[in-house]
């Protein structure tokens, strides 16, 4: 009896113990995460599932999934400039395809914000410098490219419930081989339209437009790309989403210049979620 008392202590003991380092492994991991949250420092985790349709004979019908994951890491340095990485991994898997995994891109980005504020201007303005590498040989040899230098300009502007973006991108190639290039430099053109349905609900319209130049080599070639995005907010860390987004609207047949031939055949569709870790 007396052998069992003294187990049942020494285990109570031992239980106690594991509790208490638990218990203090938690409060180290809580008491860090709130200095971070402190810190300059920030992070956020993305990631999105979406629709995948290639099927030839049959281009309405969903024959695969892939995935987009995104790390971002930054650091305010101060009230108007911030610089950020961003860490890109995608798969694709369809049924006549091989799955396929990439480490897409890493981005180190510099950002100078309220150049213009809506407080004090009536429109918000800022500026961002990117430096894009392709981390896979594959990738750089495919393109002819490491990668591209990217500047932009942004400016919102809050009506009520609506809030407009818009976006202009000028991004030059970073060439590794003249001859396997796609092109030379692009503009890109996002506009954005987002209504508060509520405090944590909300719709926004996205409209992209890309003009590529090719290097002189053949015809500069356009596309125009359509998303509709539901959104909720969880809370100040947590948002999720689903979307629709439609493939390349842009033809130059028939004198149309947006094809909604088959539209809604091609559109795709996305899940997702961001959280900020810090």
């Amino acid at each position: 009896m007396k052998k069992s008392i003294a187990l049942l202590t020494t285990l109570a003991a031992l239980s106690a113990n594991a509790a208490s380092t638990t218990s203090t492994s938690t409060t180290s991991a809580s008491s860090l995460l709130e200095k971070l949250e402190a810190s300059p420092f920030n992070m956020t985790v993305l990631h999105e599932t979406g629709s995948v349709k290639n099927d030839k004979e049959d281009p309405a019908k969903i024959n695969g999934f892939s995935t987009l994951n995104i790390l971002y890491t930054g650091y305010k340095i101060s009230d108007k400039d911030s610089v950020k990485l961003e860490t890109r991994y995608t798969t694709e898997k369809s049924k006549d395809a091989e799955f396929e995994d990439t480490w897409a891109r890493m981005v180190l980005s510099y950002k100078r914000g309220k150049i213009l504020t809506e407080a004090e201007n009536g429109i918000g303005l800022s500026a961002k410098a990117e430096l894009r590498y392709y981390p896979e040989l594959k990738s750089r040899a495919a393109g002819g490219s490491d990668g591209i230098t990217r500047f932009s300009l942004s400016a919102s502007k809050t009506l009520g419930k609506i809030s407009l973006g818009a976006t202009l991108y000028k991004a030059l190639t970073l060439h590794n081989s003249r001859a396997q290039a796609n092109y030379d430099s692009y503009n890109y053109l996002v506009l954005s339209q987002t209504a508060s349905l509520t405090d944590k609900l909300s719709l926004s319209m996205i409209q992209e437009y890309l003009m590529y130049d090719n290097n002189g080599e053949a015809d500069d070639s356009e596309a125009l790309y359509l998303t509709s995005e539901l959104g909720y907010s969880i809370n100040n860390k947590l948002s999720v989403w689903v979307n629709a987004a439609s493939d390349n609207t842009m033809a130059k047949f028939d004198g149309k210049i947006i094809n909604t031939d088959g539209f809604v055949d091609k559109l795709t569709y996305g899940v997702g979620f961001s959280y900020s870790v810090f």
